[in-house]
């Protein structure tokens, strides 16, 4: 909308998804760039489609047709945004041709007058996590090994995220996940990786915390080597590798957060702890680590544990959803001012497939 006194000569919008958003239409008055490098949470899409037609005072415009929004299978919180701005002199001829962007060959996407609006009902830029429904699958492995009184093992703990979704963690850049080891009975860990840190869980019992960076990529596969020093030989001796236990409704199984580091295993079927799972081991109270109830142990120094979400709960990962509105510029202090109608946005559900992919149409 165009809520000030005077005519406006174009408009150019701007469509901007995160890494698991994609705009497939090719509209030929619009162009896109691509940043696919670098740090994940910087890398995006963008594109920008120009108007030049005028923009009479106190009318509102609405686009000629959808345009639309693709998600990946891995798509989970990505931000998508759009937002209009006056067109600049002669900026028409100027703006597609920058540097790494991809002039449209398609038909032009258009923008028609609307019925009356309200001015108050109106801001500059849009923004929504598209999709919030998709989950991803958060896994630890543990370790076996043997050794005598004295001996240093190895344990190679495992961090994986099994997907589809990867862990976008836009909207708290980059907040970390994190879970805890408790060496087994009679051993000591003399050396942890240097993303794990020394703690005191409830009880007094000591362990590590690891902290795990996000973003962190759908097919993510992590190591986190341990060496144990063997004080005494316990046969059979666990200790515990545990994601916090809280309601993480993105983690699609919560079985296989927690894991067992297996000392001296006496050799049945299922002792060697390798593999993440709150079953067997975890039953037994008098485990290390067991019984803490948060999964984490509670530690005394504990400095913000809770995974990372990157967000809430929302629309099906391969839904749509649909936006519909006026948009259009205004004249403040003499420049001009594009204004979106946010109240009179509408939120539809379409059940789109485009190969694998979602789409919303905006």
């Amino acid at each position: 909308m165009n809520v000030g006194g005077l005519p406006s000569e174009g408009a150019v919008l701007r469509l901007y998804g995160s890494r698991g958003l994609s705009f497939p239409d090719d509209f030929g008055n619009c162009s896109s760039s691509v940043v696919d490098t670098g740090p994940l949470l910087r890398q995006h899409t963008e594109v920008l489609c120009t108007f030049p037609g005028t923009l009479d005072a106190g009318a509102a415009y609405s686009p000629g047709g959808p345009v639309r929004v693709k998600t990946a299978d891995f798509a989970l919180h990505d931000i998508f945004s759009y937002s209009f701005r006056p067109l600049e002199p002669g900026e028409a001829e100027t703006l597609h041709r920058g540097e790494g962007r991809r002039q449209g060959s398609g038909p032009d996407l258009t923008l028609e007058r609307a019925g009356e609006a309200d001015p108050a009902q109106y801001t500059r830029y849009a923004e929504l996590d598209l999709p919030t429904t998709n989950t991803y699958d958060l896994a630890l492995t543990g370790a076996s090994a043997s050794g005598e009184a004295g001996d240093t093992v190895t344990a190679e703990i495992g961090f994986a995220n099994h997907g589809p979704a990867w862990i976008s963690a836009l909207r708290s850049g980059g907040e970390p996940f994190s879970f805890t080891v408790v060496a087994p009975e009679g051993a000591t860990v003399t050396t942890a990786p240097k993303q794990c840190r020394t703690i005191t869980l409830d009880g007094g019992v000591p362990g590590h915390r690891c902290s795990v960076a996000t973003p962190l990529l759908e097919d993510a596969r992590l190591t986190f080597p341990f060496e144990l020093r063997v004080d005494e030989v316990v046969e059979g001796a666990r200790g515990r590798v545990a994601m916090p236990d809280w309601d993480n409704p993105f983690d699609s199984d919560p079985s296989n957060d927690v894991a067992w580091i297996v000392l001296n295993a006496p050799g049945e079927p299922g002792d060697d702890g390798t593999g993440g799972s709150d079953g067997g081991p975890s039953d037994d109270p008098s485990a290390p680590g067991s019984g803490d109830g948060d999964g984490s142990g509670g530690d005394t120094d504990d400095d913000g544990t809770d995974p990372a979400s990157g967000g809430g709960p929302g629309d099906d990962a391969d839904g749509g959803l649909a936006l519909t509105g006026a948009q259009g510029v205004g004249l403040l202090g003499g420049a001009a001012v594009l204004a979106l109608g946010l109240g009179a946005v509408v939120v539809a559900y379409q059940r789109r497939r485009a190969g694998r992919d979602g789409e919303a149409a905006v």
